[in-house]
């Protein structure tokens, strides 16, 4: 059972973020079914589910931003379950965004990310660029519905847009942030679509982390309109410079179901010395995922 018996707040219909700041670190906040404006989870071992499945009728609905929920930095082992997050459209858009570590992203239903330049269901974003890096090591992103994730065309810089489920970045520098990322039990389908650009399922991008996995996904319907090959697991970002490795250890993608593949690449591992990575299984476990 996921609904928590005697959670210290309930929410029906008021601010999840007004019930977030009355709240306490390792309270649990209950919202019942409803229409709700995006939230922000900012307070350590918090946890915020709502009261019934977000495909039923009676969900907890989080809609009208280009970003639904986020854990914020600072929250870590925070935990949301259970949300039916609809974002709006937006430049880059993320139906669930993680900058925390320790976080739980469980049982929720994102869909409908529409964006121009990038569109993620679920970001879990240790990567900002050389200036910060958010740690967001430990996360677990598990049983989750994504679904119908299109970047429709650039709006800024970027010559094509980017589609991806479910998205994993590093600190591309000296100190890992995404270390024992756990990517596992979800559903990603309908990924992309009529516009050019890449597209994945699951994404896994750069840097040094350590011990990621991807496992017992289900992935479908992954689709791109140019020449780039859309992926059902695609990692990439990592070197293997012989004085500067950079892809790490212990990695596993293993028992994922990539459905429909027929034109799509079921996983690419995007590293400049594939060898190290796939051929090593102290780096890279691949084995038993099915297309």
């Amino acid at each position: 059972d996921l609904v928590p018996e005697d959670p210290e707040i309930t929410v029906n219909g008021e601010s999840i973020d007004t019930a977030i700041g009355n709240a306490e670190s390792g309270d649990t906040i209950l919202v019942e079914s409803g229409d709700y404006d995006p939230f922000v989870v900012d307070k350590s071992d918090l946890t915020v589910v709502a009261a019934n499945a977000p495909t039923s009728d009676s969900s907890a609905d989080i809609t009208g931003s280009a970003n639904g929920i986020e854990i914020a930095e600072g929250a870590s082992g925070a935990t949301v379950r259970g949300f039916n997050v609809d974002p709006s459209e937006g430049k880059e858009g993320r139906g669930i965004l993680v900058k925390a570590g320790d976080a739980i992203v469980d049982s929720n239903y994102v869909r409908g990310v529409d964006a121009g330049d990038r569109a993620i269901g679920i970001y879990v974003y240790g990567h900002n660029g050389d200036n910060h890096a958010y740690d967001v090591s430990g996360t677990v992103v598990s049983n989750n519905l994504v679904e119908e994730v299109e970047a429709t065309g650039p709006t800024g810089d970027d010559d094509a847009p980017k589609s991806s489920g479910i998205t994993v970045t590093e600190n591309s520098g000296s100190d890992n942030s995404a270390d024992d990322v756990s990517i596992t039990g979800n559903t990603v389908r309908a990924i992309g679509g009529s516009t050019s650009g890449t597209s994945a399922g699951v994404e896994v991008d750069g840097g040094n982390a350590q011990n990621f996995r991807v496992t017992y996904n289900q992935i479908s319907g992954i689709v791109t309109a140019d020449a780039s090959v859309p992926t059902g697991v695609y990692v990439t970002g990592y070197t293997s410079d012989e004085d500067n490795p950079s892809f790490g250890q212990n990695h596993k993608i293993s028992f994922n179901n990539l459905l429909n593949t027929e034109d799509t690449g079921g996983l690419e591992v995007g590293v400049l010395d594939v060898s190290a990575a796939v051929g090593n299984s102290e780096r890279l476990n691949a084995r038993n995922n099915y297309w």
